[in-house]
């Protein structure tokens, strides 16, 4: 419905491939959470410490320490569910689970920043798209903290010099309702071959709602520090149409990486999405998009639609380290190579499968 000063949407957000957004928190085996019989409890300490808690000092000095789930026994497992915040089916790979955010009821969602970020970057792509990039459009180079700033001048020259002139003040993303825990899975990631990790996820499937709201009348200021070019004011009032542009051309990219390098699985799973995405039937409320955790490089960068043989892509990677792969010196990435070298596939049925946070976003 049209207003005056803005238009608000409802989403209807679809999740088609488990979604994580961390909280920051590492659980810890034994202290956060125990393992019985092929589920993961999460441990209610309050509970636990209030019932078990021995009253000996000589048994506080023993347990002192020790974790939480040594004070308890087998069967309390089935006979206290009050210990236990939640449950979840499987067992963690290493001894450690990435904790998922939640609200104050300790209930998941995503946040309207998560979505918004991944927003920004498909919408700064779509302004950018016939721009042939120059390496003195990002950073002098440096680390991971200079990588994560790389872009900020080009986003300062085409979104807006400051946070009161950007023009993403425009778009406002509310965060999502909670969903019940049943919602939530343990999940397995392959970060590269041979190293996987443990995280709490949205499993597949599951619907969230939450509201978008754009500021019409923002967009339709001139004055100074507000003069955005045409082109970005069209891109961001057809968000939806400008993400799904974006979209169209990630998973085109995805789909031959994993073409190449055999991933039957992750290659259905885009063949799928690109089949949709160009049949001439695509609704103009919706859009496709990546978020949150593991979702990679390519899909928070404005540089991601750069092809792997870009003698740009070679030279930014060099110039920011981003070939370390998590140490500290260069794998030696060279132009012509895959980048990255590898995704982050969510394990499917006992095997690494399909890429993290994939969405489909529809506005009514």
């Amino acid at each position: 419905m049209t207003e005056r000063l803005g238009v608000n949407y409802a989403l209807d957000i679809e999740v088609l491939t488990p979604l994580h957004i961390g909280c920051g928190r590492k659980l810890v085996q034994g202290f956060d959470f125990a393992v019985q019989n092929g589920v993961t409890y999460r441990l209610n300490e309050d509970a636990i410490l209030t019932d078990r808690w021995p009253d000996d000092p000589a048994l506080q000095r023993k347990f002192l320490g020790q974790p939480l789930a040594d004070l308890l026994e087998r069967g309390d497992y089935q006979a206290h569910p009050e210990y236990f915040r939640y449950s979840l089916r499987g067992e963690p790979a290493m001894r450690e689970i990435i904790e998922c955010i939640r609200d104050v009821h300790g209930q998941p969602y995503l946040p309207g920043s998560s979505l918004k970020g991944a927003l920004r970057t498909a919408l700064l792509r779509a302004a950018t798209d016939k721009q042939a990039f120059k390496r003195s459009d990002f950073g002098p180079g440096g680390g991971p903290n200079e990588a994560k700033q790389a872009a900020k001048g080009l986003e300062q020259e085409v979104l807006g010099r400051d946070p009161n002139r950007d023009i993403l003040r425009a778009l406002i993303v509310g965060d999502s309702q909670p969903i019940p825990m049943a919602a939530l899975r343990l999940q397995r990631i392959q970060m590269v071959p041979g190293l996987n990790i443990d995280v709490e996820a949205i499993a597949r499937g599951t619907h969230l709602t939450a509201t978008l709201r754009l500021d019409t009348w923002l967009l339709k200021r001139t004055e100074r520090g507000l003069d955005w070019p045409p082109l970005v004011r069209q891109i961001v009032r057809q968000v939806a149409r400008t993400a799904q542009f974006v979209a169209r051309r990630r998973i085109e990219h995805e789909y031959r990486y994993h073409e190449k390098r055999g991933d039957r699985q992750a290659m259905g799973f885009y063949a799928s999405l690109a089949e949709e995405a160009v049949s001439g039937h695509w609704p103009e409320n919706e859009f496709l998009i990546q978020v949150g955790f593991g979702t990679g490089w390519r899909a928070k960068t404005v540089l991601g639609g750069l092809g792997d043989a870009d003698p740009l892509l070679a030279t930014v990677v060099r110039d920011f380290r981003l070939d370390r792969g998590g140490g500290k010196a260069s794998r030696g990435y060279v132009k012509g190579q895959p980048f990255p070298k590898a995704r982050h596939l969510a394990w499917v049925g006992g095997s690494p499968a399909l890429p993290m946070g994939w969405l489909r976003v529809r506005m009514s």
